[in-house]
C-alpha cells in the first residue's frame, strides 16, 4: 500500500501509528502537489496527539539516543528515508533494540542515513564560514547535501548567543534568522548582501595569515582533497586561490 503525508516528522509517526500492521508492505512517501488522477495513494492526516504518543513510546522502549537517530536519518535526502524509518520503528519493536546492530538491509540503510547526515552536521560545525554585512548581521552560506539547516542554526546560537546572523541552504532556497535572541526559518528565491566596511579587510588578513604559514614546497592539494572534499571549499576564503590546480 502507498502511504503519502506533508513532509514532517509529526505526519511520519501518524502514519507509523495508525498503519502499524502494514508497516512491512508499505511504501510511504511526501505528498506531491501535482494532480495526479491514476494513483491510489492514501493521504494521512497530521495527527499531533498521536505524534507524541508514538514519540513518547519509542523514548521510553529505545531511550532518547534511538529518537535522535530517527531525526538525523529524517535530514536525509534519501527518497527511502520514510518507508526506512517507519520500517526500522516497527522491527525495534519485534526484535528489541539490538535490531540496530544485525545484518538486515534496513537496519544498514538507517544507520548509514544517520551517519552520513550526523557526519554532514559535524563537518559545517566546522567548516561553516561567516562574514560581516549590512546591519551587522553575520552571514553564512553553504549547500549541504541533507536538510541540516536547522540543527546548524541551534549549533550556532549557542556559539554567538549575543550576535545576529544569517544561514542560507542554498541548495533548498531556505535560510535561518537569528536576531533580538529569537530564531525563524525562511524560504527565499534569492540572497543580497553586502559585505560590510571592515569585511573585505579582515579576510585579506587572513588569507596572508594562511598563506604566510604554509610552506608551498609542501603542498599538496590531493591531500587536501582526502581531507577536505573539495564540495566544502566553494566558501572558504583561503581556498580560492588553489582551486587552479585541479584544472592542470
Amino acid at each position: 500500500m502507498k502511504y503519502t503525508y506533508d513532509g514532517s516528522l509529526e505526519g511520519l509517526f501518524t502514519i507509523i501509528f495508525e498503519q502499524y500492521k502494514f508497516l512491512e508492505q508499505a511504501n510511504i512517501s511526501i505528498k506531491n502537489n501535482q494532480l495526479d488522477f491514476l494513483n491510489d495513494d492514501i493521504f494521512v492526516q497530521t495527527d499531533t496527539e498521536k505524534f507524541t504518543r508514538v514519540k513518547k513510546s519509542l523514548i521510553k522502549n529505545f531511550g532518547y539516543a534511538f529518537y535522535t537517530r530517527i531525526n538525523l536519518v529524517y535530514l536525509s535526502e534519501d527518497h527511502e528515508k520514510s518507508a526506512i524509518i517507519a520500517k526500522t520503528v516497527k522491527n525495534m519493536y519485534k526484535y528489541g533494540y539490538n535490531y540496530l546492530n544485525s545484518s538486515d538491509i534496513i537496519a544498514a540503510k538507517f544507520n548509514r542515513l544517520c551517519k552520513f547526515s550526523s557526519r554532514e552536521i559535524h563537518s559545517y560545525k566546522g567548516l561553516l564560514r561567516f562574514k560581516e554585512i549590512q546591519e551587522g548581521f553575520l552571514f553564512a552560506e553553504f549547500e549541504p547535501k541533507n536538510d541540516i539547516l536547522q540543527a546548524i542554526s541551534y549549533h550556532f546560537i549557542r556559539r554567538l548567543t549575543n550576535e545576529k546572523f544569517v544561514i542560507y541552504d542554498k541548495t533548498r532556497s531556505k535560510c535561518s534568522i537569528y536576531s533580538d535572541h529569537k530564531l525563524n526559518f525562511y524560504d527565499v528565491q534569492k540572497m543580497f548582501t553586502k559585505e560590510s566596511l571592515s569585511e573585505k579587510f579582515f579576510e585579506d588578513c587572513w588569507i596572508e595569515f594562511y598563506n604566510s604559514v604554509g610552506i608551498s614546497e609542501r603542498k599538496n592539494p590531493k591531500l587536501m582533497q582526502n581531507n577536505m572534499p573539495k564540495r566544502y571549499w566553494k566558501y572558504l576564503p583561503e581556498k580560492q586561490n588553489i582551486k587552479d590546480v585541479f584544472r592542470k
